[in-house]
């Protein structure tokens, strides 16, 4: 495979999937830049980065930089399998400020789920794998 997930017919609206040479109709709302930010995405993330899309459309690259101290510590336990009460109790707070805390991170790493964030704190070297 060259890299490339999908390609957009010039004319047409429809997806030639590379992987399988398939061409299937473009779903509602999928662009040309969308598919190349899901591209890119998939890329940094296995290079332990991950991306922000600001309004404009600019593609800025995120890493461990734009987190605090705490939510380092946060990120750290959460990728370790600690549950919010298991981190509040062991940083001296509320399960509620670590739930914050973590979204917090979420919306900074530009991530939806405890496993990206997992993903992401094991890419980084934040923690290692045993």
């Amino acid at each position: 495979m060259n890299g490339r997930v999908a390609s957009i017919g010039a004319t047409h609206p429809e997806l030639t999937l590379i992987s399988s040479g398939k061409t299937v109709p473009q779903p509602l709302g999928v662009t040309r830049q969308s598919i190349i930010k899901m591209w890119l995405a998939e890329r940094l993330q296995q290079q332990g980065q991950s991306f922000q899309s600001p309004p404009g459309n600019h593609l800025t690259i995120v890493g461990l930089e734009v987190l605090n101290q705490r939510e380092r510590q946060v990120l750290e336990l959460v990728a370790q399998g600690s549950n919010n009460q298991q981190i509040g109790d062991s940083l001296g707070l509320s399960p509620k400020t670590i739930a914050r805390h973590r979204e917090r991170i979420m919306k900074k790493l530009n991530m939806h789920s405890r496993t990206e964030l997992v993903k992401f704190a094991i890419r980084t070297g934040l923690v290692k794998l045993n």
